[in-house]
């Protein structure tokens, strides 16, 4: 069952994020509804450049989330513990962002060794890119000159053909 635009807008500002989540996972139509996602990102208070808006509801959902470590909020070791506790690939380009955006020095102190090797990469990989500590060369500069095609040497139809029988 289909619910009508007004009564959709009206429950969704009452609900946590969590439950906002469910609700509009409980068909495509509601999941799909980018104005409420909108309409819900923007009544949250952290905003993160580069996140959308269904990002943004995942961030809170993730910082709620990590709000019961035994760590005090916002140090060191409680990054940490929230780089140890991330599994899957969205979340941690989610809070990478977040890291980014807001602790961007966490990154010189982070250790990655206690996570496996799939989510290591994944950190890895996201810090390389805006680092960037091995810059991407374009083929002219590093050549000095535009590469050229080799010259394809045609090889004559009619030569040691193998014979089949004989």
């Amino acid at each position: 069952m289909n619910f009508p635009l007004p009564v959709d807008r009206g429950v969704s500002d009452f609900l946590s994020v969590l439950d906002f989540v469910s609700f509009r996972c409980v068909s495509r139509e509601q999941y799909r509804d980018h104005e409420a996602w909108q309409i819900r990102a923007s009544v949250l208070p952290l905003h993160c450049v580069g996140l959308g808006a269904k990002q943004t509801v995942g961030l809170h959902y993730l910082l709620g989330c990590s709000l019961r470590f035994a760590s005090t909020i916002g140090s060191t070791q409680w990054l940490q513990t929230i780089v140890n506790w991330l599994e899957s690939k969205s979340s941690i380009r989610i809070m990478y962002h977040f890291f980014m955006h807001f602790f961007s020095s966490f990154f010189i102190d982070m250790r990655v060794d206690e996570v496996c090797c799939r989510r290591r990469f994944l950190w890895l990989r996201l810090y390389q890119r805006k680092s960037r500590l091995f810059k991407r060369k374009t083929l002219e500069s590093a050549y000095n000159v535009r590469p050229v095609k080799r010259m394809v040497v045609e090889v004559p139809v009619y030569g040691n053909i193998q014979q089949c029988c004989g």
